[in-house]
């Protein structure tokens, strides 16, 4: 737009055709989506294409005369750009740069003879003060000062009458001067993120032409440029996208709210109204009455209120709005009740609404629902269209409201839902039977009075045993739940469950019956800190394509349930045990068809009855990167006969082993080709490095600690390694080296951390 590169029509606003344009790029595989929101790039055979047709105008990092679009980016010192000898030409039209870089040159000069530009983008610069002469560039249209430090802008801003946009987004700006409005050219005055901005002058609603504006704050008129009130938004009709307005409070009363005229800012999607959460509650009555007056436009999509102190929302708002999808209500304190949701709403966010005490339950097109830290609310009705819901802090919510109507029809169930979430529900006690056919993802933390996942609503004491079944659930997160002792009463069906964790349940005592027998999709499997699980499975455990498994904590497992849990798992990479003290072997590892060829880490830790690993084990292992033997007081042995052969092995560990022998570490360290992390800690018996350490021809980093024997390092690997090599609380000291990069200071607290010293 501001190169001029956009027809302009009559009928349309020049911002939908240059939109119209870019879709038509995309469309066409000439823009790419880059996978992240709203950023997009050239195809590669385009990029070099536009390059090369481009070659004598467009300049990175490089000016000569014949140069119109310049960009100079922070790399600009590798190509030895001196900022003294730079020549800026005097027909360039755009300038990219980091005002830091060109401080050395003489900036009002450069400026002063670049009369024919018009984009200039100076974002991020940490300069405060901009030159004078950026207020005198007379066809400037874009202007960004996005993400730089700068906190005012001079009343010479008014003089840049072709400003088409200026961003200010993120910027330390605080007060908007009363100039700004001589820019009657502004169509976008984009000011989000920015934190600091406190004041608007008065004028702004001379900007007719005004399409964006981020921000509106209502200001409280003690300023010499004058106010900016509500009633400056009166002639801003052109207004689109997202519109916050913030000091709500300091409206008067509705004559100015009446006067803004939101009604007819039809382009406007998303509106948002912020007040000041220390306001005093008895205005509540006016507030309510200026909130009614702000009758936003029909066509409105997303309405927000942060702040509101009324007891009840405008019923006309919703009533007449046709197209709203999004309601989100935050520190909304005396809100009460809500008002009949409409048809069209989508998504509803409630949070710190304390006095709120139900949701009605009208809504049949509602996909999505975030409750959080609303203490009343006791029941949640069941919507038929739901597909999230995410529930946090209620500390009156008990469940659903079975049989309530929606639509004129009894719902008992939520055949979309596909996400639940639920934290911090203290009087939670259980979930209904399966009504969740659909669910794919389902996250229950520190509900404390939960102690049985499904149960029956009708006859919670009967003992028959109903079967559940959630056929698309894919992830099962429980955590935090003192009470839980259950999952079911019945056998519980899960065929598309690819991730369950379970921890800190202190009373879960089994699992499921036949559940371990019937994951076929199940990769992840965690299970922590269950002091009272004892039982797995009855029978074979079956988890055929189990990837990563971590179990710890749970000291009444035996060996023969985590052999059960081991045994046959051939697509196993990652394996954890800790703290499991009725742990005496590992022998499912080297059992039968058991081939954990595919191993990449393995850590044991906190296993006190764990003597040995199983014989054979580390020379059958080809594909083990990173191998953990943490606190193993009674490991004597790591085999007993053969060679250790682990060909990838890239980082060991071997901390807080008592009973292990040099001899021990020797053998385990005489053919590791590929390690390159070495760590040695708490061990008694260590009093010299066994000479198989120094062969290892690809070791970068050798960490040693408390190690009170220690007496001698080989000097050619300390040469070697030099700030690679770390000892500390040992007899032999450390050579000089340099100060620890932050890797190896990372390393050491893992290490110092894992013995909780």
């Amino acid at each position: 737009m501001a190169q001029g590169f956009v027809a302009s029509r009559s009928d349309q606003d020049i911002e939908l055709t240059a939109e119209g344009y870019f879709n038509d790029l995309v469309g066409r595989s000439l823009i790419e989506h880059r996978g992240y929101d709203q950023v997009f790039g050239m195809h590669g055979v385009i990029h070099d294409l536009a390059m090369y047709v481009g070659r004598t105008e467009y300049g990175l990092d490089l000016a000569n005369q014949q140069i119109r679009h310049l960009s100079l980016t922070n790399k600009v010192h590798e190509h030895s750009l001196d900022p003294s000898r730079l020549q800026v030409p005097e027909l360039l039209r755009t300038l990219f740069c980091p005002l830091d870089y060109l401080e050395s040159l003489p900036l009002e000069k450069v400026f002063n003879s670049l009369k024919r530009l018009r984009v200039l983008d100076l974002r991020g610069s940490s300069v405060k003060v901009l030159p004078e002469a950026i207020w005198e560039l007379p066809i400037l249209k874009y202007l960004n000062l996005s993400h730089t430090k700068v906190e005012e802008l001079p009343a010479s801003v008014g003089r840049l009458h072709s400003l088409q946009t200026l961003n200010l987004d993120y910027s330390k700006i605080k007060r908007i001067r009363k100039e700004i409005s001589r820019l009657f050219n502004l169509r976008h005055l984009e000011l989000r993120g920015t934190s600091h901005l406190e004041f608007m002058a008065e004028g702004l609603g001379k900007l007719t032409g005004l399409r964006t504006l981020d921000k509106f704050i209502v200001s409280d008129g003690n300023d010499q440029d004058g106010a900016c009130n509500l009633m400056e938004l009166k002639n801003l009709n052109r207004l689109r996208g997202r519109l916050v307005i913030e000091h709500m409070e300091r409206v008067k009363d509705e004559y100015y709210a009446t006067k803004a005229q939101l009604h007819r800012k039809n382009n406007l999607t998303n509106l948002k109204f912020e007040y000041d959460r220390q306001m005093d509650v008895t205005e509540r009555k006016k507030v309510e009455a200026v909130l009614e007056k702000l009758t936003p436009p029909t066509y409105l999509e997303c309405m927000e209120l942060n702040g509101y102190v009324g007891r009840m929302l405008p019923l006309s708002w919703l009533a007449n709005n046709s197209s709203l999808r999004v309601l989100r209500l935050e520190h909304c304190m005396s809100l009460e009740t809500l008002p009949t949701l409409p048809v069209t709403l989508t998504d509803l966010d409630l949070s710190y609404c304390s006095e709120l005490v139900a949701i009605p339950p009208t809504a049949p097109s509602l996909k999505s629902l975030s409750i959080s830290f609303c203490p009343h609310i006791s029941l949640l009705p069941f919507f038929p269209s739901i597909e999230t819901i995410e529930v946090a802090s209620l500390d009156s919510w008990e469940g659903w409201a079975s049989g309530r109507t929606t639509s004129g029809e009894t719902v008992a169930s939520m055949p979309c839902l596909q996400k639940l979430k639920i934290l911090n529900c203290q009087r939670l006690k259980h979930l209904p039977p399966p009504v969740f056919p659909c669910l794919e993802y389902l996250s229950i933390k520190g509900c404390v009075q939960l102690h049985v996942l499904w149960e029956d609503e009708q006859d919670p004491n009967s003992s028959q045993k109903e079967a559940i079944d959630l056929p698309r659930l894919k992830f099962l997160k429980l955590g935090e739940l003192q009470e839980l002792s259950a999952l079911a009463k019945g056998t519980t069906s899960l065929p598309m469950l690819e991730e369950l964790r379970i921890e800190l349940c202190p009373r879960l005592t089994w699992l499921p019956e036949g559940l371990m027998q019937d994951l076929p999709k199940l990769t992840t499997l965690l299970l922590l800190d269950l002091e009272e699980l004892a039982c797995l499975a009855q029978g074979t455990i079956k988890l055929p394509k189990l990837e990563r498994l971590w179990v710890g904590g749970c000291p009444k497992l035996t060996s023969q349930q985590v052999d059960m849990l081991l045994r046959n798992h051939t697509q196993l990479t990652h394996l954890w045990l800790k703290k499991l003290e009725r742990l005496r072997k590992l022998s499912a590892l080297v059992r039968g068809d058991a081939s954990f060829l595919k191993l990449e880490e393995m850590r044991i830790e906190l296993c006190p009855m764990l003597s040995s690993l199983p014989d054979g084990l580390l020379k059958i292992l080809p594909k083990l990167r990173k191998l953990e033997l943490l606190q193993l007081y009674q490991m004597t042995s790591l085999y007993e006969q053969g060679a250790v052969s682990l060909p990838k092995l890239e980082s060991l560990w071997v901390i807080g082993c008592p009973n292990l022998s040099s001899r021990q570490l020797g053998r385990l360290t005489q053919d590791l080709p590929q390690l390159t992390s070495l760590f040695l800690g708490w061990l008694s018996w260590l009093r010299s490095l066994p000479q198989q350490i120094t062969n290892l021809p690809k070791l970068e980093t050798l960490e040693i600690s408390h190690c009170p024997n220690l007496v001698s390092v080989p000097d050619g690997l300390t040469r070697r390694l030099g700030s690679g090599l770390e000892i500390s609380n040992c007899q032999v000291q450390c050579p000089a080296q340099a100060p620890a990069t932050d890797d190896q200071a990372i390393r050491k607290q893992d290490m110092v951390s894992v013995l909780g010293v």
